[in-house]
């Protein structure tokens, strides 16, 4: 019983010392976005840089980001970062987490722009990944139900343009004759449809 207490206590001055250790982590990355933010202080700014840079890169990278892409994505996510800190808001989000939603979203931006993409309306990967990074705890962007609710408030005509252009994976053309409209308004439509998933999942903050 004295050797189970000693291992109980020990735990969890274990765990004790690692919840102190994510404080202070955060506490300081979210000091250096603020600063960043309200001074544009480049020192602030080279140091959350040598910290999440990599860390942004093997993410991107576990994604399947193409090779000849992944430095320059990356690069865009650290630029954002740096154009962005004003609107970090502490109160929102941890600084790990408000990183990695941007890194998600120049994902999801980069899979929009590809000609071809594997997506299926099971598993939603497409505009929800996630995290990799064990230290991203952001539940409410791994849960596919936040996807089957976003697709039910979307207009009628909205859904069937985003089921069939990206569950169906039918051309703009394809959507245009079955639909009987111009192609130009194809892509006006969903490009609305897209920005309102975007919205619905948070984009509208970055």
């Amino acid at each position: 019983m004295t050797a189970l207490r000693a291992s109980k206590t020990v735990r969890t001055t274990s765990d004790q010392k690692a919840k102190d250790d994510r404080v202070k982590y955060n506490e300081l990355y979210s000091g250096l976005i603020t600063e960043i933010g309200q001074n544009h202080d480049k020192d602030a700014y080279k140091r959350v840089f040598k910290e999440f840079y990599p860390r942004v890169k093997s993410y991107l990278a576990s994604l399947g980001i193409d090779h000849e892409k992944l430095d320059d994505i990356a690069q865009d996510v650290m630029t954002t970062i740096w154009r962005k800190a004003h609107q970090y808001d502490v109160s929102k989000a941890a600084p790990v987490t408000w990183i990695f939603t941007i890194a998600r979203n120049r994902y999801i931006d980069a899979c929009i722009r590809k000609k071809n993409h594997n997506f299926t309306e099971q598993d939603a990967s497409y505009f929800m990944v996630e995290f990799e990074d064990p230290d991203v705890s952001y539940s409410r962007l791994n849960n596919q139900e936040i996807i089957q609710d976003m697709l039910k408030k979307l207009p009628e005509t909205q859904l069937e343009l985003v089921k069939m252009a990206y569950f169906k994976d039918y051309s703009h053309r394809e959507i245009s004759e079955i639909m009987g409209w111009p192609l130009g308004t194809v892509k006006s439509r969903l490009r609305v449809a897209l920005q309102k998933m975007k919205k619905l999942l948070g984009h509208n903050i970055l």
